[in-house]
């Protein structure tokens, strides 16, 4: 007998459980192309979480699935288009307000980075990457040799002054010969 009464209460379960899956698909069924419209209304309003929410409600096993799934994935791809345009945006102006290798250039860099590579604006993000290494390079290719030269103009002048510490040296030394010779002349005289 509980046996019995168990093999029947299963039987009622799995009913239920039937029934109510039912009822959920057939909610869905109903009320999908809402569900669809107001997630349109959220796309248009740049809320695609919100969207995405909505539409991932719809069950696989209700009519309005597959178009609810293809409406999701374009929602997805709009967001990452619309937020790698924003953070490409910010790149460019962050490098646009100090062109020059140090905090900007990193922080520009750091910020492109975070780009997805299937957002539209991927290509603009890896020119404007390329761009700001160039100009990093070129900078710094300049910086060593403005750094080349003035280590050449400070050996030249270092050079200079020696040579006038060396002729000054001289100078000194042939005044002092010649006062010499005059008074060793002038001695001689007298001897």
């Amino acid at each position: 007998t509980n046996a019995l009464r168990s093999i029947r209460q299963t039987a009622e379960l799995k009913n239920i459980v039937a029934t109510s899956k039912q009822r959920i698909i057939d909610y869905y069924n109903q009320n999908a192309p809402g569900i669809i419209q107001r997630a349109k209304g959220l796309i248009s309003g740049e809320q695609w979480e919100e969207a995405l929410y909505e539409l991932a409600f719809i069950p696989e096993e209700c009519a309005y699935f597959s178009e609810a799934l293809a409406m999701m994935e374009q929602v997805y791809v709009e967001h990452i288009n619309h937020d790698a345009q924003q953070v490409l945006n910010e790149a460019q102006a962050i490098w646009s307000s100090d062109p020059n290798p140090g905090y900007a250039a990193e922080r520009a860099m750091s910020i492109l980075a975070t780009i997805d590579t299937s957002a539209k604006c991927y290509p603009q993000a890896q020119a404007l990457m390329r761009k700001i290494e160039a100009r990093v390079q070129n900078v710094t290719d300049q910086e060593r040799k403005n750094e080349q030269e003035m280590e050449r103009a400070r050996l030249k002048a270092a050079t200079a002054v020696a040579q006038a510490r060396i002729n000054a040296c001289r100078d000194v030394a042939v005044a002092y010969a010649k006062r010499t010779v005059v008074v060793n002349r002038y001695y001689r005289t007298w001897w």
